[in-house]
This record gives structure tokens, C-alpha cells and sequence, in this order.
């Protein structure tokens, strides 16, 4: 059923929904039931957590203020298997009031990154989009002027001098580790070539558990307890730009730290196969 209706008083905060099915129990009970058909299956907290059934709950009570009790239901076809969650009126105010705050982000951005996910393919902007304008560029070339563009140029020699870098790397790492053990069997740090030389040199370098390690714990205990703990630590740069990113610090603080922060330019070239039904 279509649900429209808005989260405050003013209509500032207007929302539509679709609700797969509404039903109502013998005990009074309303239940919105939502059919899932994804190969993932979500846990009871993610279900608690879920903006999207705890919206469609708002608008029912919008629309019917006397109805109080309602259950939402999520159908996991794939699994067979029903997940159910109950909002009390403090976990609904709370949504409501982060919801209308996303909105707000929402409407005041400037910019507006793209995210991609598989409802691109039903959006009506494809010729805008920098992720995907491409595609809709070339798609409508024919196949003699498709090869000649430059884009699919250059794409298709990035991808093949990769796949030369890829074998190289393969079996240079080879060669690398054949001229090691020949140096430690003969005994030698120089190996001649026909008009070069290779320098091998072996030295033993001391080790600590890295973040990950089991025993990174212990170690950073010990050195805590006996106060030498600011003679090593090390700032965390990216985490410091992470909670920085996601505001998990107070603004005062943000605002400070972000007075030594800089914006600059990265760039990155990544190469993967396309799926089947892009090409």
C-alpha cells in the first residue's frame, strides 16, 4: 500500500513509503509485513535498528492515531525465516529526530558523491552521472566507432599493460628469490651478469607484533605500566581523519583538531573486469 505522510506538524519533513502488507491480528495487533528475497540474512539487532519498517510504523499511526500496538515483520524468502521487532515511543522519537537531521545534511550538501548500488539501474540519469555517463555515452556509438573512442582506448591499454604487469611481477619475485638462494649456496653478495650485476645483502632486523598480532595487547600493556608509554605511541592518522569523518567527537574538539587538518588531492586508477550484463 502507498503511505504518505510527514514526520512533523509543519509537512517540512514529507516521506512516501510502500508497504508490502498490513495486516491486523485478532488481538489488535497491526503488523507490517516487508518480503525479502536477499541472500542476506540480517541479525536481531540490525532488524531493531532498521530505519525503513520503523518509518512505514510512523505513517501508519499518521494515518490511524488510534492504533498503538504494531509488529514489524521481515520476510527472508531465501531463508524461510521471519524476523520481528517491536519500537517503543522513545525508539520512534529518536528515529524521527535522526531522520529529520539526515534530511537537513541532506538539503544543505553542495556536493553529492555518487553511491553505487543496484538500483542504478533503474535511475532515469545515467548521462549525469560520473560513475555511469560513460556507459551511456558509448552504448549508443556503433560497433566501428565504439573501439575508436578515447576513453575505451585508453581503458583497454591500461588493462592490458596490468595484466604485463601482473606476469612481470610474477616472475620477477621468482628470479628474486632463485638469486637469494644461489647467494646464500655460493656464498656471495655480488651475482655477474652478461653486462650487469646484482647486489644481495641479508641483514636481520628487529621485529615487534604489529595491530593485529595476538600479543600487540601485552606488549602495549607493558609498556604502559612502567610510563613510558608517550616515549613511543604514535598518533593514528587515519583514524584520527575517521572520527573526524563520522563526528564521533565533540564539535569543540573537531573544530580544533581540524585547525592543523588540510584538504588535498588524492587520485587513484583502479582496474577490474566488467560483469557480464555491463558489457
Amino acid at each position: 500500500m502507498n503511505l504518505i505522510f510527514s514526520l512533523d506538524d509543519d509537512n517540512k519533513y514529507r516521506m512516501r513509503g510502500y508497504i508490502d502488507r498490513l495486516s491486523r491480528t485478532h488481538d489488535g495487533t497491526y503488523e507490517i509485513h516487508d518480503y525479502k528475497t536477499s541472500s542476506y540474512l540480517p541479525g536481531q539487532e540490525e532488524a531493531d535498528k532498521d530505519r525503513q519498517l520503523g518509518l512505514y510504523q510512523i505513517g501508519v499511526q499518521k494515518k490511524w492515531p488510534d492504533v498503538e500496538n504494531i509488529r514489524l515483520v521481515w520476510h527472508y524468502l531465501a531463508f524461510d525465516k521471519e524476523l520481528v521487532s517491536y519500537r517503543t515511543p522513545e525508539a520512534i522519537t529518536s528515529l524521527v529526530e535522526s531522520t529529520e537531521s539526515l534530511i537537513d545534511e541532506i538539503e544543505s550538501a553542495g556536493d553529492f558523491p555518487p553511491n553505487e548500488s543496484r538500483l542504478c539501474d533503474w535511475c532515469e540519469y545515467p548521462d549525469l552521472c560520473p560513475r555511469r555517463k560513460h556507459f551511456y555515452k558509448v552504448e549508443a556509438l556503433p560497433a566501428n566507432e565504439y573501439l575508436n573512442e578515447p576513453g575505451v582506448i585508453l581503458a583497454n591499454k591500461y588493462a592490458e599493460l596490468k595484466i604485463r604487469e601482473a606476469e612481470t611481477k610474477s616472475e620477477l619475485e621468482k628470479v628474486r628469490e632463485a638469486i637469494l638462494d644461489y647467494a646464500r649456496r655460493e656464498e656471495v653478495e655480488v651475482v655477474k651478469g652478461s653486462d650487469c650485476k646484482v647486489r644481495v645483502a641479508f641483514d636481520e632486523k628487529l621485529k615487534f607484533p604489529g595491530k593485529s598480532d595476538a600479543e600487540r595487547l601485552e606488549l602495549d600493556a607493558v609498556i604502559k605500566d612502567a610510563g613510558k608509554w608517550g616515549e613511543v605511541s604514535e598518533l593514528d592518522t587515519t583514524a584520527l581523519v575517521s572520527i573526524v569523518e563520522k563526528g564521533l567527537w565533540t564539535k569543540d574538539l573537531i573544530d580544533t583538531v581540524m585547525g592543523y587538518g588540510r584538504i588535498e588531492e588524492t587520485s587513484t586508477v583502479r582496474l577490474s573486469k566488467l560483469k557480464d550484463e555491463e558489457k
